[in-house]
């Protein structure tokens, strides 16, 4: 009977590990103590799954149960049994302990560069140094590690390996139609969860415009040689960047400034100076799972994509639809060419003025070359053909406008539209090319695929009414081969190839990504960079954001 109860009182106290990691997160109601106080296990079961996934740590975790169940009702059979096997000593249970990754890396020393230097042309040389401090140092640290005096001995060439993070992708989730991604751990886009931390600004009083926030439990669940803590998240905001240490915890998302500037352009620019009515104040929200980069000689993870596509892709799947938010957007963009076409007119109008009084100079001078006189005539003739034909091209403008306001008066933006509807849409773009020539050249599309492209990164990233209209071999599409940006990675920390290791430690890495809204001037990416010592000492107002062409 003692050895029932030992066995069966083991398995349980497992058994409900295994069912808080199987439940994970349950911290997201009840009273704001109990909450506070499930957020840390719900960190635990976030890093005990990343190691090897969900369903693998509950299996895992009941099996030790049961051979834990095993021992203790061994060893209580044993001290209750008659002394007849004294000289059979039972073998200890198993422990289970996650290894660390054995892949050897370096941390590249990237500066910035100038325009049009190869990303694979580091400025100097710069000695290799270990990615954690020394062992006996890290373990009295706040970050929750304790060195191993005795494995170190034993196996010092793993140990130099592991002290050197592997690089990690920030592979981008597929959303289900089902599930509440709003409450994953590590994002990109969107609004950051800064709990009692304040929303950073720059130099001059603005908002930063935030970028991702990355749980450093998940990724210490990616990478067990991280040398950052293991426990609450980082917060990004590009600008002039800042990096902001979140505690751990359950936080509601932080409301954003009222003087917010806008984060992009919507199917345009990134971080525009000034806001449009195009203008989108927080890039898309696309939650992300940290994922280590395999070494050369191991297989890739399935969720590791080696390059993903552009979303121009998508309007090549499935039928040929579009919705009546391109139409929508259409519009918008058709509004801002007219307002862009009143500012080509007064800055015209400006150097006309100028001109003339050139030419005014000239002829009182009375000692003036005649084809100096003829060229500055000449001059005031373009200019005031291009006043002309401004004025031409944009005084028929309001009327189009107009026209498509009645044509998607009383319609929602997520319906599709009809075959024939897409027919007149096609003529209506035909005919704003022919009629408004140079004012729509860079602002207007010239075929429905843009539009429909647009539609489909706007259902995928919005909200659930939004979402829902999105067909299934779309989602299907871009759960499937739109993990990761077209050209790089998000990423954390520094694939050797890219440098030679230094005092630097690579936070983040964000690539071009037309999926997040993030076109970055040509094609290159934003690196958050920090001080090794500074990042193992919490000095994360010492983090340097750089731009590096691609």
């Amino acid at each position: 009977m003692k050895k029932l109860l030992a066995m069966f009182a083991v398995f349980g106290l497992v058994a409900l590990v295994a069912a808080y990691v199987a439940l994970a997160p349950l911290s997201t109601s009840g009273p704001g103590a109990v909450q506070t106080a499930l957020a840390f296990l719900d960190e635990g079961a976030a890093r005990i799954s990343a190691i090897a996934g969900r369903s693998e740590a509950v299996l895992a975790l009941l099996g030790l149960g049961m051979v834990l169940g095993l021992i203790a009702a061994l060893a209580v059979g044993k001290s209750s049994a008659p002394p007849q096997d004294e000289d059979v000593t039972p073998a200890p249970g198993p422990v289970w302990r996650p290894e660390p990754h054995s892949h050897e890396d370096r941390i590249a020393g990237l500066r910035r560069r100038a325009s049009g230097t190869t990303a694979s042309e580091p400025d100097y040389e710069s000695p290799v140094i270990t990615a954690l401090v020394d062992e006996t140092e890290y373990g009295q640290s706040d970050y929750g590690q304790t060195a191993d005096a005795q494995a170190c001995e034993a196996a010092e060439p793993e140990v130099i390996a592991a002290e050197r993070p592997r690089p990690v992708i920030l592979v981008r989730k597929a959303r289900e139609r089902n599930r509440d991604w709003t409450w994953d751990l590590s994002w990109l886009g969107g609004l950051p969860r800064l709990g009692s931390a304040p929303w950073p600004r720059d130099s001059h009083g603005t908002p930063l415009p935030f970028a991702a926030q990355v749980n450093l439990s998940e990724l210490a669940g990616a990478c067990a040689e991280s040398p950052l803590p293991h426990s609450g998240s980082l917060a990004f905001f590009l600008g002039e960047g800042a990096v902001v240490a979140v505690s751990p915890g359950e936080h509601d998302f932080t409301d954003p400034p009222a003087d917010l500037p806008p984060a992009y352009e919507e199917d345009g620019t990134p971080l525009p100076s000034t806001p449009t009515r195009l203008s989108r104040y927080l890039f898309p929200f696309w939650p992300v799972e940290p994922v280590a980069e395999p070494g050369d000689e191991e297989p890739g993870p399935s969720t590791l994509q080696e390059h993903g596509m552009t979303s121009a892709a998508l309007a090549e799947v499935g039928e040929d639809n579009l919705w009546w938010y391109g139409v929508f957007h259409l519009t918008d963009q058709l509004r801002e060419a007219l307002d862009g076409a009143q500012r080509d007119y007064d800055a015209e109008l400006s150097q006309e003025g100028k001109a003339k009084d050139a030419l005014a100079a000239l002829e009182a001078r009375g000692d003036a070359l005649p084809e100096a006189v003829a060229g500055a005539r000449r001059k005031i003739h373009d200019i005031d053909a291009r006043l002309r034909e401004i004025e031409e091209q944009a005084s028929e403008m309001p009327a189009m406008i107009e026209a498509l306001e009645g044509f998607s008066s009383g319609r929602g933006p997520w319906e599709p539209m009809t075959e024939e509807e897409r027919g007149l849409v096609t003529e209506i773009l035909g005919e704003i090319h022919a009629r408004h020539g140079k004012l729509v050249e860079a602002r207007l599309p010239h075929a429905l695929a843009p539009l429909r492209a647009l539609c489909i990164r706007a259902m995928a990233t919005g909200a659930p009414k939004a979402f829902a209209a999105l067909p299934d071999d779309l989602l299907e599409k871009i759960g499937k081969d739109f993990t990761a940006p077209p050209r790089d990675h998000h990423r954390i920390f520094t694939d050797p190839a890219q440098g030679p290791q230094d005092d630097d430690l690579l936070l983040l890495q964000l690539a071009s990504d037309d999926m997040m809204e993030w076109r970055w001037d040509n094609l290159g990416r934003y690196q958050f960079r920090i001080d090794r010592k500074d990042a193992l000492g919490g000095n994360w107002q010492n983090a340097r954001l750089i731009f590096e062409p691609a």
